[in-house]
């Protein structure tokens, strides 16, 4: 091998540089080889399926097409229906819960002041002396 590389460098100049451009080409060669290699076993993978014939396309009535769009506009203004009663339910029932809040807090209010002024009563009725008829 030795002998073989001692040749190789005392030789001229332009047996070198022709050595160089056909280990080139070899190596451009096999490059460009296991591509196209590569490439067929993709086109492999991806097998091409013959069509034997059309498959029957169905088409749509147009009054079935029409009749099934207006049951949809229907079902859909039904959901809406149901949404707008049960928002009015719902608002109901939050002003009914306030009131029923005020209401409580109004009898507390109420119960408190109505207390206070049988107090108040009792106090100005003890303070007083009793008149009897007889």
């Amino acid at each position: 091998m030795k002998t073989i590389l001692d040749r190789f460098d005392r030789s001229p100049l332009w047996l070198r540089l022709a050595t160089i451009f056909i280990l080139t080409g070899v190596l451009v060669g096999g490059l460009y080889t296991v591509r196209k290699n590569s490439a067929d076993q993709v086109t492999v993978v991806k097998r091409e399926t013959k069509k034997t014939g059309s498959l029957p396309i169905k088409k749509k009535d147009p009054k079935k097409a029409k009749e099934e769009e207006e049951a949809k506009i229907a079902e859909a203004a039904e959901k809406k229906q149901l949404l707008i009663l049960k928002r009015l339910q719902l608002k109901k029932l939050n002003r009914a819960q306030r009131g029923r809040r005020k209401s409580e807090g109004r009898n507390q209010k109420t119960g408190l002041s109505s207390s206070y002024s049988v107090h108040c009563r009792l106090l100005r009725n003890a303070n007083q002396p009793e008149y009897s008829i007889n």
